[in-house]
């Protein structure tokens, strides 16, 4: 859940780079507006993280505070911001995407993900204490991020499918 915590800051990130390149006025209106907004949810959403899923040996703290380049989350959060990255220049700057692009339609892409995490938090907790495992929470997450991340990538890059 960390992680998918930390592909949606990555993606928020992207998305401000996405919407100065669709409109580079507007964005100076609409990135700070997202940034505090996608900024609420992301924070609200670690604290809930860090106090009702995370483990309480530290494992967040490790990621966050600890400064260790070689730890895995740490790993991972690089590769999702090198994907995402090569993502944005391959297909959004390469191919001229952000051409007849509207900001407030990219603006709002990212709460998807916003919305995934909620309901995952909430339905994945409820789960969790009913069945006393996470299994079901981990593939409530994993169901929710592969239909929505395929969606999200056919509508993305146009690639004239019909998205889920």
């Amino acid at each position: 859940m960390l992680l998918y915590w930390s592909e949606s800051a990555v993606i928020g990130i992207f998305n401000l780079f996405k919407m100065w390149l669709i409109n580079p006025w507007a964005s100076l209106i609409a990135a700070p507006f997202f940034t505090l907004h996608y900024g609420g949810f992301m924070a609200a959403h670690l604290l809930l993280l860090n106090s009702f899923i995370l483990p309480s040996d530290g494992l967040a703290l490790e990621f966050w505070e600890g400064g260790n380049l070689v730890s895995p989350l740490t790993l991972a959060f690089l590769a999702l911001f090198v994907s995402h990255g090569v993502s944005f220049f391959q297909h959004f700057v390469g191919r001229a995407e952000y051409v007849d692009r509207d900001i407030r339609e990219k603006m709002g892409k990212p709460y998807d993900r916003i919305f995934i995490m909620q309901f995952t938090l909430i339905l994945g907790g409820f789960l969790v204490g009913i069945f006393d495992s996470t299994l079901l929470f981990l593939l409530l997450l994993l169901l929710l991020k592969i239909v929505t991340d395929l969606r999200a990538h056919l509508v993305e890059h146009r690639t004239g499918l019909n998205p889920i």
